[in-house]
Parts: C-alpha cells; structure tokens; sequence
C-alpha cells in the first residue's frame, strides 16, 4: 500500500511543475482540486492509522502520542482544505501554509519518537532506522536550501521519506 500511495503521489505531481509549483498549485485549479482533496484526505487517514497501528504494536501509545498524532493529522486536513490563493496575501493563504507546514512538521516528529521507541525492542534496527531516517531528513533540508521554497520535489521527497521509513519499520515489525 506504501508503494501505491507514492505512485499515487508521483502522477498527481505531474499536473504541475516540480521546480516553480507545490501541489497546492493543484488545490486552486478547478479541475485539478478534487484530485488534490481526494489525494489528501487518503493519504492523511493512511498515515493516520499506520502511525497508529506501527506504534500500538511497537511500544505503547501515551496521552501526549495520541495529542500529537490527532493535531498532525486534523493540521494536514483542515490546512490542505482551506483555499490558497497565490495571488492574494490573506489570513485563509497564511493558515493554509501554517497549518500544512505544522501538520508536516509534526508527522517527522511522530515518525522519528516512534524510531527512538524501537531501541527497546533492537538495538541494531533502530541503528539503521536512525541512520536511513537521518539521511532522509538531511536530504529533505538540502533540497529546501537549494531551492529556497516548498517546490513539489520537496513535497515528493518528503512524501518518500515518510513513506519509505513507515514502510520499513512495518515490514521489520510483522
């Protein structure tokens, strides 16, 4: 399912240039926004129940986790459904990056407590989660730095990164 989502993913970028468009570029496109509705809501609840699911097998679910896990998941949707508009600088626009942002931000976070919570189980494979997910992460940074935006490269790596890294931690884990 990882991999359908990140093909999913992939075809959806294609509607707007990698370089100069996010796919926020889909969201205010007439034909394009249900594609972008559709596409977000999915990939939210999938996210949200394999977050769930991976650290409820892994270790146990405290009341901050599952704060964190509901404010990133309700942050990617309610920010993602509110409309942007590129040409006007308006409160909707601002809460539309704030919330996305904070809501992306928040989900690399749940993934990387939930790598720190697998040095209880393996020693070893926590060493090579840290060390993928890392790389991940330094790679995420160096593709915002040398674009200096939120292009959808960015997003397709970011896409890969939390895909791959929830991907791995399952298959390590069943």
């Amino acid at each position: 399912m990882y991999y359908l989502m990140l093909i999913y993913t992939f075809l959806l970028s294609l509607k707007t240039s990698w370089t100069y468009n996010n796919f926020t570029f889909l969201s205010y496109q007439k034909d394009l926004r249900i594609h972008y509705l559709i596409w977000i809501t999915i990939m939210s609840c999938f996210l949200l129940y394999k977050i769930y699911k991976l650290i409820k097998k892994i270790t146990y679910i405290t009341f901050h986790n599952q704060v964190m896990i509901c404010f990133s998941f309700l942050s990617m949707l309610i920010g993602s459904y509110l409309p942007y508009d590129p040409n006007h600088e308006n409160i909707i626009s601002i809460l539309h990056i704030i919330l996305s942002s904070l809501g992306a931000l928040s989900l690399l976070i749940i993934i990387q407590i939930l790598i720190y919570r697998i040095i209880l189980v393996d020693l070893i494979f926590y060493k090579k989660m840290t060390m993928i997910y890392r790389s991940l992460i330094l790679m995420l940074g160096m593709f915002i730095i040398m674009f200096g935006s939120i292009n959808s490269i960015v997003e397709l790596f970011f896409t890969f990164t939390v895909l791959i890294s929830l991907n791995e931690i399952e298959k390590y884990f069943k």
